[in-house]
């Protein structure tokens, strides 16, 4: 019964028929079990795909099968076994995803400590107060490097149910930190023009601090990054709301 409902067909009417005529909707699936038919070997394995609630989102359902002999040991027939794995693959594309994006937010501050540390060996005209500043840019992003292996720690703590704890500040000048960020990527391209049109008013939220800088720095980063040729990297920021809400 269970196949039948997979499938879509109802054993009394495909009994005895080939697989053409049982499963005619799903042209992949019929041609693989063709072919597991015509191998039959054992622990053949196979996916495919049959719709699911949303369209756009199909089950993913992953076959293996068994060969039948009989008392003489010659092969008779196919067992089928079909899981359903489409958990199993949202969740290994959920970690993929995480994976490359924990890559991005160590490669950050790594390309700012290997560029100012460049800087430093091989510049010999650097003056002493250029060296405190590259310096002095080498150690907040160790310390945000230092915090990205934080964050990764906070999910490992999540997936296993102990929780994590956000670091708020309140009335924090978020606009203080925009410019920030954008002077430190001036100094690391100086190809790019850098402009923020910002509120004059300070705009004070209560957020973590830490993770803030973090998305701003990975903005820039990626503005940088797409604009390999140079050119003008505009940040905007505004107030929106009626009530009073700031964003």
């Amino acid at each position: 019964r269970a196949a039948e409902d997979l499938l879509g067909v109802r054993f009394s009417e495909v009994i005895d028929h080939p697989v053409d005529f049982a499963i005619q909707d799903d042209e992949t699936l019929r041609d693989r079990f063709k072919t597991t038919l015509q191998k039959r070997e054992p622990g053949y394995q196979f996916d495919f795909e049959l719709p699911g609630e949303d369209p756009k989102s199909p089950r993913i359902m992953r076959g293996r099968t068994s060969v039948i002999h009989d008392q003489e040991g010659e092969k008779i027939g196919i067992v089928t076994i079909i899981h359903d794995v489409t958990h199993e693959r949202e969740m290994d594309r959920m970690k993929t995803e995480f994976i490359s994006t924990a890559a991005h937010e160590l490669r950050t501050p790594l390309t700012s400590i290997q560029g100012f540390s460049e800087i430093l060996i091989t510049r010999e005209n650097v003056t002493e107060e250029e060296r405190k500043k590259f310096l002095s840019y080498i150690n907040e992003q160790a310390v945000t490097l230092a915090g990205v292996v934080s964050d990764l720690l906070d999910i490992s703590r999540i997936e296993s149910g102990r929780g994590f704890t956000l670091n708020k500040v309140r009335y924090y000048e978020v606009g203080e930190a925009i410019k920030r960020a954008i002077l430190h990527f001036q100094d690391i391209s100086p190809k790019h023009r850098f402009e923020a049109v910002l509120p004059d008013k300070p705009l004070e939220l209560f957020i973590d601090k830490e993770k803030m800088e973090q998305a701003f720095n990975n903005i820039l980063g990626n503005a940088v990054k797409y604009s390999p040729e140079g050119g003008v990297i505009r940040v905007v920021g505004e107030v929106v709301g009626d009530d009073g809400a700031r964003s």
